[in-house]
């Protein structure tokens, strides 16, 4: 089957592409649990149908992961259990506590996923918004200040600091450390993605939080008051719609062999811009297209396909101000439409991978088999008389389309949450001199269920092409 997806005029933002992300503990003749935030006699965990209390041993004879974990309820808090080395941490929120995604004013997001991090050192170079609940953090009142918790490894671990400036590194330390700075005061704006949140370490009159290339580091600047790099969104998050992994981009593809495109002038590639294994992939891998106004960055992920996109006049700023930067005028990111791909096959093996760009016509492409042999095939090109971007997505082979498309606005600029509705989406917004609203349209052939949610629009095929 086939089926189509336009943009107007507009802005989106970004969702992303990530890895299978399920760190296992190999086999220990001994496994202890710890259960933390509660005396409650009913707290514990339970393991492939046996109930675990704080204190309990238990040996297991296979690679034990979060997914084999099922935390106790306790009336009155948020439960998480996350395995450490030869510890099952039981961890209980009071709940009432909040989780909220973190994102950089430069765009990057705070996340325990290792797509987020450089060994155990949190970083800021990753702008695909967090999928699972490795991204979701909880800020805790300790005194005066807060101290910070990943859901995914509950109150077994807390956000540390060590180092200065530049050279400061963040990671998650045990909670009796007195090696790292776990307590953080500032300016907080709990739940806005408009208004910047200013956090430093407590007690410091000017230690900043500041990306420093690309590290979760520190500023030690009163300076850090409205640069970007010190700028932290904290928006509000729904723990439900965040499981414990999620997989962003298929990690082995096996590129085609050859291809032969049509016009000579065609750039390719045999991987996704996201797999690359590139520090930049917006910069170094995605493939542009545009109009002179409209315009995306074509990624070609298997798993979750991801068009960034923009609009010329969309400029933060008063309109009589001439130039950029210098706190004047920004351009902003209008957002992304992501695309997931359900089809579980490709799981079990991509092969024919090819990306291309064919110059000539301003036709971009993504192709590549599934495990089943069904070719999977998209194209795009950005229309400058009728001012949209579309995409055409269809399959030669047994299987059937299965997509869910989702549309994000840019961070910073202003935008009402994503409406759906049968098979549109869109936002509106406005900043100081320019307003703007974003619409996909979805088109499926006859035959397919479109359904939509509060997360996206899917798209079912009946039938195969």
């Amino acid at each position: 089957m086939d089926a189509g997806i336009t943009v107007n005029s507009w802005t989106t933002t970004d969702a992303g592409n990530c890895y299978l992300i399920e760190e296992g503990i190999a086999p220990s003749s001994d496994f202890s649990v710890s259960v933390l935030g509660t005396d409650d006699a009913a707290a514990g965990v339970v393991i492939n149908g046996t109930e675990y209390k704080n204190g309990d041993t238990f040996s297991v004879d296979f690679v034990l992961k979060r997914s084999h974990l099922k935390a106790n309820a306790v009336e009155g808090k948020i439960a998480t259990a996350y395995v450490d080395g030869s510890v099952v941490y039981v961890s209980y929120f009071d709940e009432d506590t909040k989780f909220y995604t973190i994102q950089n004013g430069k765009g990057g997001y705070v996340s325990m996923n290792p797509e987020y991090r450089s060994g155990a050192h949190l970083m800021l170079s990753n702008k695909n918004t967090p999928r699972d609940n490795q991204g979701l953090w909880a800020f805790v009142k300790s005194g005066s200040a807060y101290k910070v918790y990943n859901y995914s490894t509950g109150l077994s671990k807390v956000l540390g600091m060590t180092g200065t400036e530049a050279n400061a590194r963040t990671m998650m330390v045990d909670p009796a450390t007195t090696s790292y700075t776990i307590e953080f005061d500032g300016t907080f704006n709990f739940g806005s993605t408009t208004e910047p949140s200013y956090i430093k370490q407590s007690g410091t009159s000017s230690q900043y939080w500041n990306d420093r290339n690309s590290y979760l580091a520190l500023w030690n600047s009163t300076g850090a008051i409205g640069d970007t790099g010190s700028k932290f969104f904290l928006d509000e998050a729904d723990v439900a719609d965040y499981p414990d992994e999620y997989i962003h981009e298929i990690s082995e593809i096996e590129g085609v062999a050859s291809f032969s495109p049509k016009n000579p002038n065609t750039l390719w590639y045999t991987t996704s811009a996201e797999a690359a294994g590139v520090s930049y992939p917006w910069m170094e891998y995605a493939l542009p297209l545009g109009n002179g106004e409209l315009g995306c960055m074509v990624f070609g992920g298997v798993r979750t396909e991801e068009l960034q996109f923009n609009e010329k006049t969309l400029w933060s700023g008063p309109a009589n101000v001439v130039g950029a930067g210098g706190g004047n005028r920004t351009f902003m990111n209008f957002g992304s439409l992501f695309i997931a791909n359900n089809d579980n096959a490709v799981y079990e093996g991509v092969t024919d991978y090819v990306r291309y760009l064919d110059i000539e016509e301003g036709i971009a492409g993504v192709e590549f088999k599934n495990a089943n042999g069904t070719k999977q095939v998209r194209k795009y090109f950005s229309s400058a008389p009728d001012q949209v971007i579309a995409g055409q997505y269809k399959t030669e082979g047994e299987d059937k389309l299965n997509l869910t498309f989702m549309l994000e606005p840019g961070t910073g600029i202003g935008a009402s949450a994503v409406t759906y509705s049968g098979n549109t989406a869109e936002f509106t917004g406005a900043m100081t001199a320019v307003k703007f609203a974003a619409r996909l349209h979805v088109v499926a052939d006859e035959g397919a269920t479109v359904t939509a949610t509060g997360k996206g629009i899917t798209v079912n095929g009946e039938y195969k092409s």
